[in-house]
């Protein structure tokens, strides 16, 4: 059980995270980069749908970075690279 020997606050948050990672990946399924028409149907301001899409879709931009570019990338390096292929994501969406 994912509960077990975490702290309620720890467990909690991990569970509104996998959350928010299920029904973004819905929602991003159903309308793709259209951003606008994702918040209207979750009901959200398009500003917080952008600052979930970029807290989940991170991740996967850091490791495709590093990916591409090997070992010879230092680790905040790609994250400063991903941060900015995901905010040139976002704003062509």
């Amino acid at each position: 059980m994912l509960s077990e020997g975490l702290p309620y606050r720890v467990a909690r948050r991990e569970l509104l995270d996998e959350f928010e990672r299920i029904y973004l990946l819905a929602l991003l399924e159903k309308h793709g980069i259209d951003l606008r028409a994702a918040a209207r149907e979750a009901e959200l301001p398009i500003e917080e749908l952008t600052m979930l899409v970029r807290k989940h879709t991170r991740p996967y931009f850091i490791a495709r970075v590093q990916k591409f570019y090997s070992e010879k990338l230092r680790e905040e390096d790609a994250a400063r690279i991903a941060d900015e292929l995901l905010t040139m994501q976002l704003n062509a969406a």
